[in-house]
């Protein structure tokens, strides 16, 4: 099957590798997964990554050639050499790891990278909950926190495409990242530490906890979403988004969504109190999906 609107999209994420064949209008053909073996250390992750993508990827590149890879990988990639930023870990190893060279190299087609999470925004900019929109905000409340910006259409990379770690923004009122206060592992910690989560227990406990009534959870998800709702609100003013969008395990929670509006409220100009936070829409296709869409906008046939 050779139709040149085809992409194989590759989700790389800590716990597993993701594939699809994916159409020019978003529509997922065939999908795969593989789930990583235990490893030791972040570098040990790159390898296993090549490994399961090529596993994967190869039988479905030689059924059904397509155009090109689109690869949605957390971290942070320069976006002319795909070699990796940041974001996975401190090790100096990591450093400019050619994690695009890499794959190409094994797949035998052209790859394309980009933050995992720039890559759901970029899926919601066109199929979901930005589509139409030409300057959006977007921000990921998960186990940590990150952000993907849009400006007249186009991701905003920065200059080494690091642009987009909103989990390193500072509070407006400890003067802590954003991340330390906001995040899940925040959350979870703040909740083992007051005694209300058994250890181990994960963010939805927090909220098990908050709809069964107790305070003190309710206060840590609220003082989490307003703290996130402050720091989109100096954003908006900054960048003038048409829309703020927040995804994540902890942020499309409707409390958490709740308690962001109530801080974006609170600090927005007059000019921008039109402007809410909304829920991300496309779940779990995302990332295969920006994946996808990061090809057709920059590919050259």
């Amino acid at each position: 099957m050779d139709d040149p609107r085809l992409i194989l999209g590759l989700a790389l994420s800590s716990a597993h590798v993701d594939a699809a064949i994916i159409d020019s209008a978003g529509k997922i053909l065939v999908r795969a997964q593989l789930r990583l073996p235990d490893y030791d250390t972040m570098a040990g992750l790159l390898p296993l990554w090549i490994e399961y993508a090529t596993a994967l990827g190869k039988p479905l590149a030689a059924k059904y050639a397509p155009l090109a890879v689109g690869v949605a990988a957390e971290g942070h990639y320069h976006p002319q050499t795909g070699v990796l930023r940041g974001g996975l870990s401190s090790d100096p190893a990591l450093k400019n790891y050619p994690l695009k060279e890499k794959l190409s190299a094994a797949l035998h087609l052209p790859v394309f990278i980009e933050n995992a999470f720039k890559a759901v925004t970029l899926a919601e900019l066109h199929y979901g909950a930005g589509k139409g929109c030409q300057h959006v905000i977007a921000v990921n409340m998960d186990a940590d926190i990150s952000g993907a910006i849009i400006l007249n259409g186009r991701l905003y990379h920065g200059s080494n495409g690091l642009a987009g770690q909103a989990g390193q923004l500072i509070t407006f009122d400890s003067g802590v990242w954003l991340e330390e206060v906001s995040s899940g592992e925040a959350l979870v910690f703040e909740a083992e530490s007051s005694g209300l989560i058994e250890e181990g227990a994960t963010e939805e406990a927090v909220f098990e906890r908050a709809r069964a009534g107790s305070r003190t959870a309710r206060k840590l998800v609220r003082d989490a979403g307003e703290q996130v709702g402050r720091a989109l609100a100096g954003l908006t003013h900054l960048l003038d988004p048409e829309r703020l969008l927040i995804g994540g395990v902890v942020g499309l929670q409707p409390e958490t969504l709740k308690a962001v509006n109530q801080g974006l409220k609170e600090c927005l100009l007059p000019a921008h109190k039109h402007l809410r936070a909304e829920p991300m829409q496309l779940g779990v296709d995302a990332r295969l999906l920006g994946a996808a869409v990061q090809v057709f906008a920059n590919h050259s046939a």
